[in-house]
C-alpha cells in the first residue's frame, strides 16, 4: 500500500517530468544569458575607452569548472595565446547560486598580471605600485588589484538592461584607474 504522497507522486510523474526537463533546460541557458550580459557591459566599456584612449582591446572570455572570465587589456600588453601579460577580467560564477550572497566565490574584478614565475612577480608588484596597492600573485598570476562586484546577485538579474548599464560604467572605470599599471606591462 502506497502512502498519499507515494501516490500522488506516481499520479504526476509525467508533469514532474517535464518541469524537471524545463528546470534543466533553463538552467544550461542562465549561465550562458549571465556570460553575454558581462560581455556586452565590457564591450560597451571598451569601446567607449578606445573613443578616449584608442588603444583597448577586443573583450574576450573563457571558462573554467566554476565560472567564466571576460577580459581586456591594452593593444600589445597581453598575449591571448600564451597567456602572459596585463589585463584586466571580470570572474563571475556560473550559476545563479553562485552569485547569491553567501557564494565561497563572488564575482570579481581586477588587474591581472600573468607571465613566468620571476617576471609575474617582479612586474606584478611594479604594476602594484604604480596603483599604490599591494598585489599577490594567487592562482597561476598576480592579483594587482581587485575588487568585488557586489552589484551582480540574482535580484540584479531581474533588470538586466540596468545591471548592463551598471556593469559598463564599473568597468570603464576601474579600466580607466588601472591604466596606469596596463602602461607598465612589457609589450608583446
Amino acid at each position: 500500500m502506497l502512502t498519499k504522497s507515494a501516490e500522488w507522486y506516481i499520479e504526476h510523474f509525467d508533469q514532474i517530468s517535464q518541469f524537471e526537463k524545463w528546470i534543466e533546460i533553463v538552467r544550461s541557458e542562465v549561465p550562458r544569458e549571465i556570460r553575454n550580459l558581462v560581455k556586452s557591459a565590457a564591450d560597451v566599456a571598451v569601446a567607449e575607452l578606445s573613443n578616449k584612449h584608442d588603444d583597448y582591446s577586443s573583450v574576450s572570455s573563457s571558462k573554467d569548472s566554476d565560472g567564466f572570465s571576460v577580459y581586456w587589456f591594452l593593444a600589445n600588453s597581453y598575449d591571448d595565446e600564451r597567456r602572459c601579460g596585463a589585463c584586466v577580467s571580470a570572474w563571475i560564477p556560473k550559476t545563479p547560486e553562485g552569485l547569491s550572497g553567501d557564494s565561497e566565490y563572488p564575482p570579481v574584478l581586477g588587474l591581472y598580471y600573468e607571465d613566468s614565475k620571476k617576471k609575474m612577480e617582479q612586474v606584478g608588484k611594479q604594476i602594484s605600485s604604480a596603483l599604490k596597492r599591494i598585489g599577490k600573485i594567487e592562482d597561476g598570476m598576480f592579483t594587482c588589484v581587485q575588487r568585488q562586484l557586489k552589484e551582480i546577485n540574482v535580484h540584479a538579474l531581474l533588470k538586466p538592461k540596468d545591471l548592463e548599464k551598471e556593469l559598463a560604467r564599473i568597468f570603464k572605470e576601474f579600466t580607466d584607474a588601472a591604466r596606469p599599471g596596463l602602461l607598465l606591462a612589457p609589450k608583446r
